[in-house]
């Protein structure tokens, strides 16, 4: 499985509807959170299915990707772990 690094500011929310994202990784902590539909999720080669109102926490390095064969919106937070208490 081929990963994309990705690189983002210490902290960004996104708001968005989600078709798919392909494999990826950052430095970054990840919390999906799905407001309306469903979301197909794979963190570390496990697939997960994320249903409205539920979300998913990933860690830096995971490697992981979605997609979406309905409709589906959501938020996007990333945090870099340097923000985090200790």
């Amino acid at each position: 499985m081929n990963a994309v690094y990705q690189n983002h500011r210490e902290f960004m929310l996104n708001d968005s509807a989600w078709p798919a994202c392909h494999s990826h990784l950052h430095t970054h902590c990840e919390i999906m959170y799905v407001a309306a539909g469903s979301l197909n999720a794979t963190l570390d080669g496990v697939n997960y299915e994320i249903h409205e109102n539920e979300a998913m926490f990933i860690l830096p390095h995971q490697i992981h990707s979605f997609e979406s064969t309905k409709y589906n919106e959501g938020y996007v937070m990333f945090v870099s772990p340097l923000l985090l208490p200790k």
